[in-house]
């Protein structure tokens, strides 16, 4: 039973929560907030900042999400930097969704030949464990970001 709930909430509610969005039933974002938030559970540990967990780094390199993040870094450093962040939240929320979109990039990473080869995994999971590692790798360049801004 709990392996058809998850495989329920790991792959038929992302799909209800595209087609929502591409109706405007919901607001854009909400699949990524989904994604985010069940990959959080499995692959990461803390609250703010999350941080990969065991899991989560095996993810990451196995997948082949951090050798393609390495591969594209000054693109999507660039692409983060356009954005003109200002706190640590925002970045985390950018990063997610610099990598999602390079979607193009991906087909070529062989990130369908892992799925294949591990069919428990999903896309989600593998970009949520990419933008944590991006996220890190721009916090390297600007750890300003990380201090908290005064009022006063």
């Amino acid at each position: 039973m709990a392996n058809t709930v998850n495989a329920f909430m790991e792959t038929v509610i992302p799909d209800l929560l595209e087609g929502f969005e591409d109706k405007g039933l919901v607001k854009k974002g909400t699949l990524s907030e989904w994604t985010k938030t069940v990959a959080a559970e499995y692959y990461a540990k803390g609250q703010s900042p999350l941080r990969l967990n065991e899991d989560g780094e095996w993810l990451l390199k196995e997948s082949g999400i951090k050798k393609f993040i390495d591969d594209a870094l000054e693109i999507l450093l660039t692409r983060l930097e356009e954005k003109k962040l200002t706190n640590a939240l925002d970045l985390e929320d950018e990063a997610f969704r610099v990598v999602e979109e390079n979607e193009q990039e991906r087909e070529v990473a062989g990130f369908k030949n892992f799925l294949y080869n591990n069919p428990e995994e999903t896309i989600g999971n593998i970009l949520f464990v990419g933008s944590i590692y991006l996220r890190d790798k721009y916090l390297e360049i600007h750890p300003e970001i990380l201090k908290e801004k005064s009022d006063t």
